[in-house]
């Protein structure tokens, strides 16, 4: 089993694949057999509906655009809990070191990274954590702490903003001759109306930009980035239908492959499976 199978939760129990095999009894192998296809029908089943089922929560970086709807990448929306908007740079980050020959800093999912090579061939790398009670001065005067030529200062009037404001993974920017400018979104959007089974933001009338009449949505203004979205979505408990969907395939699978474990790039289903997806079953854009 690899990584990505690890991570991904599995769809229904092995219990409930035994029901669909209706057979009396298993053997130590046959059950390790289950257990596997059940864990690739999961996989594929999530794959073939582009989408992932269990209930989380989504990060997500949206471009403007001139529609009245924001479409979100993972419904159903269970809950919106930020819409902010207006990217500014908010922290800056440079090595000023003689000795240093290049430099970056990039907002990561497990942290701020910085990287440093010096003129003698030596690679360092420094991670400082991003927690919720830190702010973006105090993470400066940590990248600043860190000597070897880091300098970092808070962009007025950002300092006292949580660091969780900052966008990760908005790139790994150079900072050696120039500094690098992080950037967060400013300002939080309060006036909004959601779709939640088709996964659509709208903005009611009356927020922060025109004067269009009452009972219209707004467009989405801004441009590329400019707005992130925070939200769950998914199901707490997956529904019936894809459960049984995945049991039959188990039972496929089971049935038709026991000489060898099926991989997941072999996983094809039936017509009767594709008919219990296809309601959840996304359209490529």
């Amino acid at each position: 089993m690899n990584a990505e199978q690890q991570l991904t939760p599995t769809l229904l129990s092995a219990e409930r694949a035994k029901i669909m095999i209706a057979q009396s009894s298993f053997t130590a192998r046959e059950k390790k057999l289950v257990d596997h296809l059940t864990r690739a029908v999961s996989a594929a089943a999530q794959s073939y509906c582009r989408r992932t089922f269990s209930l989380r929560e989504y990060d997500e970086i949206h471009h403007g655009c001139d529609q009245p709807a924001l479409s979100l990448r993972n419904p159903p929306i269970r809950q919106v809990q930020r819409v902010a908007y207006w990217t500014t740079p908010a922290l800056s980050i440079q090595n000023t070191a003689a000795g240093c020959l290049r430099s970056t800093a990039q907002v990561a999912l497990d942290g701020l990274k910085l990287q440093r090579a010096t003129s003698a061939g030596i690679f360092t790398e420094a991670t400082i954590l991003l927690a919720d009670d830190i702010n973006v001065a105090e993470a400066a005067a940590a990248v600043t702490a860190l000597g070897n030529g880091w300098v970092g200062a808070a962009v007025a009037p950002y300092g006292d903003y949580p660091t969780s404001d900052l966008r990760a993974l908005q790139g790994s920017f150079a900072c050696k001759s120039a500094p690098a400018l992080l950037k967060l979104h400013a300002y939080d959007l309060d006036d909004f109306e959601t779709d939640d089974d088709a996964g659509l933001l709208y903005r009611a009338s009356g927020a922060q930009w025109g004067d269009e009449p009452p009972g219209s949505f707004l467009a989405w203004p801004g441009g590329r980035n400019a707005y992130r979205v925070i939200y769950s979505a998914g199901w707490s408990e997956i529904p019936q239908d894809v459960q049984q969907a995945c049991a039959e395939w188990v039972a496929d699978l089971f049935w038709s492959g026991q000489e060898r474990p099926v991989q997941v790039g072999e996983l094809l289903p039936t017509s009767h499976v594709r008919l219990l997806l296809s309601p959840y079953r996304r359209h490529a854009l």
